[in-house]
């Protein structure tokens, strides 16, 4: 599945509450924990978090921090399965990956062969009710996001607008 370009628009804006840059601290990331499963979406978010002393239960990262190289950030420690998806897409591989880490017990990662960003919405699509969510939106700050009825319903509405779906 692809965007198509009409729509891009549309996919830039935050799901969530977006956090400013300059508000971002290791309490304010706790206090928006509330005991539900955490998802961290990106390298930078990921490092973030795991630098704060929170283990997320899936990391979702691919090496790349604004399409430049860079090593992905420490695992703590936690299994990684890998998938492929290209920038500006969303492949069954990808879904499959995601599937299956939400359905598994222990923390992971999940290692991308391309771009991770839109894996947001698969996430949010099938992430357990009061599951957090965390990823970046570039320049600006954090984007948090509790899963509830809504989220899913707007994350499969956007999938539903990609090319191929």
């Amino acid at each position: 599945m692809r965007i198509a370009e009409d729509l891009r628009g549309l996919f830039r804006e935050p799901l969530g509450r977006l956090i400013p840059d300059g508000d971002i601290t290791r309490e304010v990331v706790a206090g928006e924990l509330e005991g539900g499963m955490l998802v961290t979406v990106g390298d930078a978010t990921t490092q973030r978090v795991l630098e704060y002393g929170i283990l997320p239960h899936i990391q979702i990262v691919d090496g790349l921090e604004r399409r430049a190289k860079r090593s992905p950030p420490g695992g703590g420690g936690v299994r990684t399965i890998r998938c492929a998806n290209p920038p500006g897409g969303i492949t069954r591989d990808s879904v499959s990956a995601v599937d299956s880490a939400l359905a598994s017990p222990d923390p992971l990662r999940i290692l991308v062969d391309g771009e991770e960003d839109l894996l947001v919405l698969p996430v949010c699509a099938g992430a357990p009710g009061g599951a957090v969510v965390m990823y970046g939106q570039p320049g600006r700050g954090l984007v948090v996001v509790r899963v509830d009825q809504r989220i899913r319903d707007k994350a499969n509405s956007l999938i539903g607008m990609m090319d191929g779906t």
